[in-house]
């Protein structure tokens, strides 16, 4: 396979392509760049297939912990918790999205109590149930 421009890395599940922090998409061997359309996504050749995918989501797969790495802040620690392998959730109690990489605004209930709504563990569900944030901590740190 053909050197890497500086600063871009072959995309997992289109390795005939290659993506920047700046979300910028590009060939591998002839250095084209493919142009995202109004929505932010491209069309990728795969396999004799065209995919499309949100350069936004590319980039977040594919520099994923120097993402997590940006909104990091000092004595922030980040760890997976159980159940929910797409997400992690600090010890300052903020949860990032992996796939997605933000940070996820908590709404409060009617007790006070900060969550976010996550995916079905189960994934048997469409739904996205409400989970506390300091239940996702303590089990993610204990």
């Amino acid at each position: 396979m053909p050197d890497l421009q500086e600063g871009f890395r072959a995309i997992e599940e289109a390795p005939h392509y290659a993506i920047n922090m700046q979300a910028r998409v590009i060939r591998i061997g002839t250095g084209r760049p493919v142009k995202p359309d109004a929505n932010k996504v491209v069309q990728l050749a795969v396999d004799g297939k065209v995919i499309k995918r949100r350069v936004t989501a590319l980039r977040a797969r594919t520099f994923a912990a120097e993402l997590l790495e940006t909104v990091t802040l000092d004595g922030e620690e980040w760890r997976t918790p159980a159940r929910f392998p797409d997400y992690r959730v600090s010890n300052l109690s903020r949860v990032y999205a992996v796939k997605k990489a933000i940070i996820l605004a908590p709404g409060i209930n009617s007790a006070g109590i900060p969550g976010v709504c996550l995916p079905d563990p189960t994934g048997l569900a469409d739904s996205f149930p409400w989970v506390s944030v300091r239940s996702l901590v303590a089990r993610a740190f204990s």
